[in-house]
């Protein structure tokens, strides 16, 4: 999952990253979270995050641990195993104090 935002947000006044995701059928998955303040920049300092099998599950991830950002034009979510993984669902991305 990439999410890209025309002109990046501001992070100012924001300390953490939440979502909800739910982790479909079968074992829990493992993905990893990263950042990028422009099209053209690096990637942040990636983020390890469980999709629980069967459960919806709020994830919130300090800003401090994608290295302080000071605007997110793009959130990437990715598998982390290198195989092939069943669906996973997320809801309400959002900036949180």
């Amino acid at each position: 999952l990439s999410l890209r935002k025309g002109t990046a947000l501001a992070t100012a006044g924001y300390g953490a990253l939440k979502f909800w995701v739910h982790g479909g059928t079968g074992s829990n998955k493992s993905l990893v979270l990263y950042t990028q303040t422009a099209d053209t920049s690096g990637q942040s300092p990636s983020v390890p995050v469980t999709a629980v099998a069967n459960t919806w599950t709020e994830i919130t991830v300090p800003l401090s641990a994608l290295g302080n950002p000071t605007s997110i034009k793009r959130l990437t979510v990715q598998e982390n195993t290198g195989s092939s993984q069943p669906m996973v669902t997320f809801d309400s991305i959002r900036l949180a104090p």
